[in-house]
């Protein structure tokens, strides 16, 4: 198996686009005076140029989620790189030419492109932290300011050496090129990933994704609102050393422009040591902390920036300002990929960060004309100290929130309803293999003598239950024609004719609220078929002919599971009774699911572990295990809201399969029948690709080579898929813990209203 430590190319991507932004912008920041000069303008023409630049960010701001949700952070990264090796080539040519008006448009197409990486690179970041399972959005800042540093520092060493800026932009247009033409190979959200995590993006599911609208909802979140504010400020501060630090050392102190490029670089590495060094410190002390107190002593740094009266002085004043300017932007994205809309937070905070980008350098250079620059640098601390009662507040919410959620000392940790209803399954199994009132056997069989056609009808995991028993009740009952529909497609897609009294419609609905699955019931017996209701909640069934109770007991939650296995074995012994046979092994199944409960522990927390949440997941079965695949699919979205699609072995490889990449992770569910020997050959291509893989097998033996397996109890075929699904609802609780996630967590309970989906009665 793929090792969790290994550095995925998406992240590598993410880490080489934040360093190749950090590079390319602090290389000609800290030569602000020299492409003054060489148009022919001081301080006023400065401001203008950046000013150029902001409103190149402030078009193209509001676009930049759009297109990338539309066609990808891929693409968004090859337009950037085409922008921005424009904007180096219209800034070569303004510097060279000494026009004034070049170097405007170089500014507007230079912030435009700043603005179309910024967003996507925002929102990946978060993306690379969650698939990581730990903190890592630190580096990746860390990552632009080292780079920042090294560019400053080389921008440094142009000047002392008298290259031409023109020449330098010449150079970065190259260099810009080259690096995002590599960041963007390393970018694995292709269409088909696009497409497979619409839907989640459409209905603001909260999961990761490489584009991402902007729900209204995240700007009126009061989490997400004061981030905004933290970053906003942390930006700004940030921007102004950028852009105006080199400047105030030069002009404030008659200093050599190298000697202004010293300063920018002695803030950057400071602010890079503080990203790389200060984890621990934050462990020890907490996030609220580490946050107020670098933040004071950014504002400190601010401060003797402005009142430095040496170089040396301004020198030791940037160290203090970078050292605190490093932990609020990335801590800040850190906890706004932790909200319930996690994505479209960090997409947020991350616009707020550009308009901070976009807004602080003008503003500064404005208030130099005025007075000067390094008292400008007044505007920078007001912001800071305004944002530290923002952080006290926010980090306290989190507080709070962490230490309700945490359990008491000394006791174990909290077991979420959905876990406990899954181990629940054998005691629940045992109930639902109990023999029926012979009245209920009488009754069953009469309907099954009448029956030309069985039509099961259920929605979500009761459909997938039913698609489970088809083939099994298809081949019972050679006489009839056996069909799974859902509720829409029985009540407004199935012809009238078709609901006669030789029909029989099986209606599935464990809570026996869905109106949609009742309306059918209705339909059927107005047109005089005959009706079994399966349910959870018999007390609530509408009047049928037969009500069949599923017996998994209480499970008040969404993602259900016992529900699911008892309602697939309720299915089964009905289709076994309407024919007059019997099921083999069915009492078998409360042993095979504790095994199933108790056993791979490991194959699957380092399979979880491994998965990358952006690209998402994919569960192929063999012929049995279809539906056991499409209900494993929906409990980890439900669960975990990892976008998870589910297949067929035949069906994968023709055409599912050219979506994998090396981050790619897929689970085989593969038992005795005919498609058996095709899994195996499918599983072994898959490691010899490079694709993470757990194996579901009763036949262990076939897959020695494979590094995670999780050993089933054999049982007949047609018991297979019971015990099968119990691991993959384990792997949704791996995933949602891996994440930060409730598994019992109602999102949008609003939705069963709004639709009509459920009788609130």
């Amino acid at each position: 198996m793929r090792s969790p430590r290994r550095i995925q190319p998406t992240t590598l991507a993410v880490g080489l686009a934040y360093a190749t932004n950090g590079f390319s912008m602090a290389s000609w920041n800290a030569r602000l005076p020299e492409i003054g000069s060489s148009v022919g303008t001081g301080t006023e023409g400065i401001a203008a140029f950046l000013l150029a630049n902001a409103l190149g960010t402030l078009v193209m701001v509001s676009l930049a989620g759009l297109l990338v949700e539309r066609r990808g952070a891929r693409w968004g990264y090859g337009l950037a790189t085409i922008a921005f090796a424009a904007a180096y080539l219209v800034l070569a040519a303004a510097t060279t030419l000494g026009v004034f008006a070049v170097l405007l448009l170089g500014g507007v197409v230079h912030g435009a492109a700043f603005a179309l990486t910024n967003v996507p690179q925002g929102v990946l970041g978060a993306a690379a932290e969650a698939r990581a399972g730990k903190t890592i959005v630190p580096r990746f800042h860390a990552f632009y300011s080292l780079a920042g540093a090294g560019g400053a520092a080389l921008g440094g060493v142009a000047a002392a050496a008298g290259i031409p800026i023109g020449v330098q932009f010449l150079a970065l247009a190259v260099i810009a090129a080259a690096l995002r033409v590599a960041a963007q190979l390393l970018i694995t959200v292709d269409a088909g990933h696009r497409q497979a995590t619409a839907s989640v993006a459409d209905s603001a599911v909260p999961t990761i994704t490489a584009g991402i609208r902007l729900p209204r909802s995240v700007w009126t979140t009061p989490t997400v609102l004061m981030l905004g504010g933290i970053v906003f400020a942390a930006t700004l501060s940030e921007s102004a050393a950028n852009n105006w630090l080199a400047v105030a050392v030069v002009d404030g102190h008659g200093a050599q422009a190298a000697v202004g490029a010293g300063a920018l670089s002695t803030f950057l590495i400071a602010q890079t040591a503080g990203r790389l060094l200060t984890g621990p410190l934050i462990d020890r002390v907490g996030r609220r902390v580490s946050v107020v107190s670098s933040t004071a002593l950014a504002v400190s740094g601010v401060l003797l920036v402005a009142v430095a009266p040496s170089v040396p002085a301004a020198l030791a004043a940037a160290a203090i300002w970078g050292l605190g300017a490093a932990l609020a932007v990335p801590v800040s994205m850190s906890l706004a990929a932790a909200q319930p809309r996690a994505a479209a937070s960090v997409a947020a905070v991350a616009s707020v960060a550009s308009l901070a980008t976009v807004i602080g350098p003008p503003v500064i250079g404005l208030v130099a004309e005025a007075v000067d620059v390094r008292l400008a640098f007044a505007v920078i601390a007001l912001a800071l100290l305004a944002s530290i009662p923002l952080t006290v507040q926010v980090f306290t919410r989190r507080t709070r929130a962490e230490d309700s959620a945490a359990p008491a000392p000394e006791s174990e940790p909290p077991v979420s309803k959905v876990q406990a209803f899954m181990t629940e399954q054998p005691e629940a199994l045992a109930r639902a293999s109990e023999a029926w009132p012979d009245s209920t056997v009488v009754a069953l069989r009469a309907l099954g003598a009448r029956a030309e056609r069985v039509v099961f009808i259920g929605s979500g995991t009761s459909s997938f239950a039913a698609r489970a028993v088809e083939a099994f009740a298809a081949t019972v009952l050679p006489g009839a024609e056996v069909r799974v529909l859902t509720p829409s497609e029985a009540v407004f897609a199935l012809p009238a004719s078709r609901f006669d009294d030789h029909t029989l419609v099986v209606a599935i609905s464990q809570s026996a609220r869905s109106v949609l699955v009742r309306n059918a019931v209705d339909l059927a017996r107005s047109r005089g078929a005959m009706t079994v209701f399966v349910t959870g909640a018999a007390e609530h069934a509408p009047p049928v002919d037969v009500v069949l109770d599923i017996s998994a007991g209480p499970e008040d939650v969404g993602a259900k599971t016992k529900g699911y296995s008892t309602t697939v074995v309720t299915l089964l012994r009905l289709a076994a009774v309407l024919a007059g046979t019997t099921i083999d092994g069915i009492g078998e199944l409360p042993a095979a699911t504790r095994t199933a409960l108790d056993g791979g522990a490991g194959a699957i927390a380092s399979f979880a572990d491994a998965v990358d949440v952006a690209d998402g997941l994919h569960i192929v079965g063999t012929q049995t295990h279809l539906a056991t695949a499409q209900e494993a699919a929906l409990k980890i979205v439900e669960i975990a809201l990892v976008a998870t699609s589910a297949y067929d072995v035949e069906e994968f490889t023709h055409g599912p399969h050219r979506r994998l990449s090396l981050d790619s992770s897929v689970v085989v569910v593969a038992t005795a029948d005919p498609m058996f020997d095709r899994a195996v050959s499918l599983e072994a291509w898959l490691r010899d690709i490079g694709v993470a893989t757990l194996v579901l097998t009763d036949r262990p033996e076939r897959f020695a080579s494979s590094p995670a397996v999780v050993a089933l109890t054999p049982l007949p075929r047609t018991l297979a898929p019971i015990p099968a699904i119990v691991p993959l609802q384990r792997l949704a609780l791996a995933l949602a813990a891996r994440r930060g996630l409730s598994p019992d967590a109602v999102l949008y309970p609003e939705v069963d209203t709004l639709l009509a989906r459920k009788d609130p009665s």
